[in-house]
């Protein structure tokens, strides 16, 4: 399932050449991410979890635009403690970047990652999906 979270971008997301700040991706990616954990059938941000692993392929500058971002975030794979989820950004239909992060369920109180639970691993699966905008000339 890929669920899509709009985001508008502000002025002061913004450096001095006009462009968004490449920091301001990976938090356009984290506001889409607790978005669509949020809408999971499982509590996972309130069970724990950290994030693991972030990254970012910036394919085009993102501009003030009064039209709002879409950001594509869907799961692409379940381990024992943790779980994949890949993002792709557009702008106006065109692809500004693609990311993904891993996070990890975690254990505040013991201070240790922790499985999975069944039902958390359920939710997941049902979920997964694989990358719905490959990049160009990616193997099919």
């Amino acid at each position: 399932m890929v669920y899509t979270h709009r985001v508008r971008v502000r002025f002061s997301d913004t450096d001095a050449m006009g462009h968004v700040n490449n920091a301001t991706f990976l938090t356009y990616l984290e506001e889409a991410r607790l978005h669509y954990l949020s809408s999971l059938p499982t509590a996972l941000v309130v069970g724990g979890l950290i994030l693991a692993r972030a990254e970012c392929d910036y394919v085009r500058p993102i501009t003030v635009d009064p039209e709002p971002l879409e950001v594509a975030v869907w799961i692409d794979a379940v381990g024992r403690s943790s779980f994949g989820i890949g993002y792709t950004i557009t702008q106006r239909g065109q692809v500004a970047a693609r990311g993904r992060s891993v996070q990890v369920t975690y254990d505040y109180a013991a201070n240790t990652s922790r499985p999975l639970s069944e039902d958390e691993r359920q939710a997941l699966t049902a979920a997964m999906q694989e990358n719905p905008s490959p990049e160009p000339g990616a193997a099919e």
